[in-house]
C-alpha cells in the first residue's frame, strides 16, 4: 500500500515547551508574527506563556484575540481584515482546534486568494502557505499536526472542510502544562474527540503501518488516562498522556482518515450547533456497534489498547466490550446524549434524509469498516436518538440495520 504522510517541520513536546516559542519562530524565519487566540485565553493571562518569550526576544508581534469557539466564515473575515492591516510574516495559533483552524483558513486565503467555499474539499490546495506555529491548549483535535481544517458557514449552517498539505502547520509546540486546570467539560469533549480520531483511524480502510502505530499508541495513552484527567485537572501524568495521545491521533487520522462517526456528525454540528467532541461522543457507541462485525479483530485490538478487554477475551467479546466502554466513558465524563443536549426532535427527524446525504458527501463514510446504505444511514441517525445500538438495544431497529443494505 502506498501512503502519504505530512508533518510539521518542527514538533516540540513536553512541559514548558511553549517557552521556546521565540526560538521556534526564529528557526522558521518568522520575524513579525500575528498571534491568534480567543477572548478567554487572552483575558486569562495564559496567552502570556507565548507573548512573554516573544517580548523577551525582542520579536515584534500583534494579537488577534477574537477567534470564536466554532470558527465561522464571518469570524475569519474579521481575522483576515486584521491581518491585512499589518505587516506579518507568520502566524502563531494559541488555543484549541478552533483557533488553529482559524489560522489555517487565513493562511490558505492569504496564499491563494478567493473565497472560502472554493477551497473546500476536494479543491483544497497543496501549495505552500505562510508559516503557522500551532500551540494547542487542549488535548483533542490534533489540529497542530493534522492536514484538516473545518469552518462553519454561518449563512447556511453547513461545514466547510479543508484537507491538504496547506493545512499542515509548519511547527507544533505541544505543552501539556497549558492544559493543567482546564475545565472538566472541556477536557471531556476534547479527549473524546482525540479518542474518536484514534479509533476511526485504526478501523479505517485507509489504515496503514504508520497510522496503526500512531493510533494504537494514542488509544493506550488516552484510554486509561482520560477519566483521570477529567477528575483531577492537576494530574500531570494523565494530562501529559492525553496530550501526547491527542497529537498522535492527529497524525493517525491525517494518514488514514476518519470514518463514519465524523461523517455523521458534520451535519449535526452545523444544524444544531453542538460542539464537535460532544457530537462525536453522542454517535460513537451506535456507529461503532454497527461496524464491529466487519472488523472484529481491529476492534478487539482497540479494546485491549484502551483497557476494555484483555488477552483472555476472544475478539468478539473484546469488540463488544469496547462498545460498552464507549457508552460508559460518556457517562463518566458527563457527556450528554443527543436528547439530553436538548436537540429539537421535530427538526432532527425532519432532517434525517438531508443529514444522511451531507454525511455521505464528506466522503469519509466510504472508509468505514461497514459502509451503510442510505436507508441504514437514516436508521443510524434514528438509533442515536433512541440510544439503541448493536448489540442489544431495540431488537426491531437492530434487525432493520442488519437487514437493510
Amino acid at each position: 500500500m502506498n501512503t502519504a504522510f505530512r508533518s510539521p517541520a518542527v514538533v516540540e513536546f513536553g512541559g514548558g515547551a511553549s517557552s521556546r516559542i521565540a526560538a521556534v519562530a526564529a528557526s522558521l524565519g518568522v520575524a513579525r508574527p500575528l498571534v491568534i487566540s480567543d477572548e478567554f485565553l487572552t483575558a486569562s493571562g495564559l496567552l502570556e506563556r507565548v507573548t512573554a518569550p516573544l517580548s523577551a526576544a525582542s520579536i515584534p508581534f500583534a494579537v488577534f484575540g477574537e477567534c470564536e469557539p466554532e470558527p465561522t466564515v464571518a469570524s475569519i473575515d474579521g481575522l483576515r481584515d486584521f491581518f491585512a492591516r499589518g505587516d506579518f510574516d507568520g502566524l502563531i495559533a494559541f488555543g484549541g482546534g478552533s483557533v488553529i483552524d482559524s489560522a489555517k483558513a487565513l493562511a490558505i486565503l492569504v496564499a491563494f486568494g478567493g473565497e472560502y467555499e472554493q477551497w473546500s474539499v476536494p479543491d483544497t490546495p497543496d501549495g505552500e502557505v505562510m508559516p503557522i506555529i500551532a500551540v494547542p491548549t487542549t488535548a483533542g483535535t490534533g489540529s497542530e499536526v493534522s492536514n484538516a481544517c473545518i469552518l462553519k458557514n454561518g449563512a447556511t449552517g453547513g461545514k466547510l472542510v479543508y484537507l491538504g498539505g496547506s493545512c499542515v502547520p509548519r511547527a507544533a509546540i505541544v505543552d501539556f502544562e497549558l492544559t493543567l486546570g482546564a475545565p472538566a467539560q472541556l477536557t471531556a469533549a476534547a479527549g473524546i474527540d482525540a479518542l474518536a480520531h484514534a479509533l476511526e483511524a485504526y478501523t479505517s480502510a485507509g489504515a496503514n503501518p504508520f497510522s496503526d502505530a500512531m493510533a494504537r499508541s494514542a488509544l493506550r495513552l488516552i484510554g486509561p488516562n482520560l477519566r483521570r484527567a477529567y477528575g483531577d485537572p492537576g494530574d500531570r501524568a494523565a494530562r501529559e498522556a492525553v496530550m501526547l495521545g491527542a497529537t498522535q491521533a492527529g497524525y493517525a487520522f491525517s494518514s488514514a482518515s476518519v470514518t463514519l462517526v465524523h461523517g455523521m456528525t458534520v451535519p449535526i454540528g452545523g444544524l444544531f450547533d453542538i460542539q464537535h467532541g460532544v457530537s462525536n461522543a453522542m454517535f460513537m457507541p451506535t456507529v461503532h456497534a454497527f461496524s464491529i462485525g466487519n472488523a472484529p479483530e481491529r476492534y478487539a485490538i482497540a479494546a485491549r489498547e484502551v483497557g476494555a478487554a484483555t488477552s483472555e477475551h476472544d475478539d468478539d467479546a473484546a469488540a463488544e466490550n469496547l462498545v460498552e466502554e464507549l457508552r460508559s466513558l460518556n457517562r463518566d465524563l458527563g457527556l450528554p446524549t443527543i436528547q439530553e443536549y436538548g436537540v429539537d426532535q421535530d427538526l432532527y427527524f425532519a432532517s434525517l434524509e438531508a443529514m444522511a446525504q451531507q454525511a455521505f458527501e464528506t466522503g469519509v463514510p466510504a472508509l468505514s469498516p461497514r459502509v451503510p446504505s442510505t436507508e441504514q444511514m437514516v436508521q443510524l441517525y434514528r438509533a442515536v436518538w433512541d440510544e439503541t445500538w448493536l448489540p442489544g438495544g431495540n431488537p426491531e431497529m437492530n434487525e432493520l440495520l442488519r437487514a437493510s443494505g
